[in-house]
């Protein structure tokens, strides 16, 4: 397996190229797609991952504060998106739900800044199911952000105060579940449009 992502200094992540050299199972439309991890990103350019299909989770650590417009637009294989820290030593070998185990090692990312999803930015990821975001200031989520992710079943966010463009969330499952603090903004739009939140 070979991956490159390019980089400038002030930490943009520009674009992400991804090569599988070997497939364990040309039948298995899902062989390609693995878990990737980013450090010292501190913004996710526009069409960065754009149609990366390789793609099945990613991970970002506390650097990251911003994803422009269309970053990860039409990445058709993308499960989870994480914006903390994640160590494979924390994975529970008991874990019941076989699909999101790895998603038991990660801690969420805590920032003293604002942390924005820019318009559609993921837009169309058929199978996205998770979104853990950063524990931040202000949350802003833009118009479309999850356009066309009808799969999307959690969105954790411990962001106290929430900026939204009309609603980022308007073609999503009403199964879609928000993690989130007892008050904030996100419990009252969750409340507001008939979503299901539950409160840490």
């Amino acid at each position: 397996m070979k991956a490159v992502y390019i980089s400038e200094k002030q930490g943009v992540l520009k674009y992400f190229v991804c090569t599988i050299e070997e497939t364990t199972s040309k039948n298995n439309e899902n062989s390609e797609a693995e878990d990737y991890s980013f450090s010292g990103i501190k913004t996710i350019a526009e069409k960065a991952f754009i149609s990366a299909n390789e793609v099945k989770r990613v991970f970002f650590d506390k650097t990251l504060t911003a994803i422009q417009k269309e970053a990860f637009k039409k990445c058709e294989n993308l499960e989870a998106f994480c914006c903390g820290e994640f160590k494979e030593t924390d994975i529970k070998k008991e874990a019941i739900d076989k699909e999101n185990a790895k998603l038991k090692g990660v801690s969420i990312s805590n920032l003293q800044s604002a942390f924005v999803i820019e318009t559609s930015s993921f837009s169309d990821c058929k199978k996205l199911k998770t979104i853990i975001l950063p524990k931040c200031k202000v949350l802003r989520i833009e118009k479309n952000a999850f356009s066309g992710c009808d799969k999307l079943r959690t969105v954790i966010s411990l962001a106290k105060k929430t900026e939204f463009t009309d609603n980022p969330f308007e073609d999503c499952s009403k199964d879609l579940v928000f993690v989130c603090l007892k008050d904030s903004e996100i419990e009252q739009f969750a409340r507001e449009n008939d979503y299901r939140y539950v409160n840490v």
